[in-house]
C-alpha cells in the first residue's frame, strides 16, 4: 500500500464520488446566515441552513420530550393541574425550552446543530 504524502484537495460525498474544493459551496456563500439573538454558545454561531422546522422535526422533538416526561423527566414550564404529558411537552415547545438539539445533515457529510429553542415553528404547527 503506498502512502502519499501530498494532501488531496478532493473529499468524498454521500455517494462515495469524489468532489473538488472548486465545486463545493464557499464558506462566506450567500446562504451562510449567522444566528440572530442566540444565547450561550450558539450566539453568533454560522448556519447553512434557514431556522425553520420541518414537520418531522416538530413531531421527533415533541415525542422525544414526551418519552422524557414520561421517565420522570422535570417539567421545564408551570404546569399548573396538567396531567397531559403531550400538552406538556406542547407547553414547553410554546415557551422554547425544550432542551434538545436537531443535528441536520448536509449533502457535503458536514453536519449543523440546532437547538430546539432556536427553530422557528412554521405556520402550519398551531400550539
Amino acid at each position: 500500500m503506498e502512502k502519499h504524502n501530498e494532501t488531496s484537495n478532493k473529499r468524498s460525498n454521500q455517494m462515495g464520488e469524489e468532489v473538488s474544493e472548486e465545486n463545493r459551496r464557499p464558506e462566506g456563500s450567500v446562504v451562510e446566515k449567522e444566528l440572530e439573538g442566540g444565547e450561550g454558545r450558539d450566539r453568533g454561531r454560522k448556519h447553512r441552513l434557514p431556522p425553520i422546522m420541518t414537520s418531522f422535526e416538530f413531531t421527533k422533538i415533541i415525542a422525544e420530550r414526551v418519552r422524557l416526561l414520561n421517565k420522570n423527566a422535570p417539567p421545564l414550564v408551570e404546569i399548573g393541574d396538567e396531567t397531559d404529558v403531550y400538552k406538556i411537552a406542547e407547553m414547553e415547545m410554546k415557551a422554547k425550552k425544550i432542551p434538545i438539539v436537531v443535528r441536520r445533515q448536509l449533502p457535503d457529510g458536514t453536519h449543523e446543530d440546532w437547538r430546539a429553542c432556536d427553530l422557528r415553528l412554521a405556520g402550519q404547527f398551531v400550539l
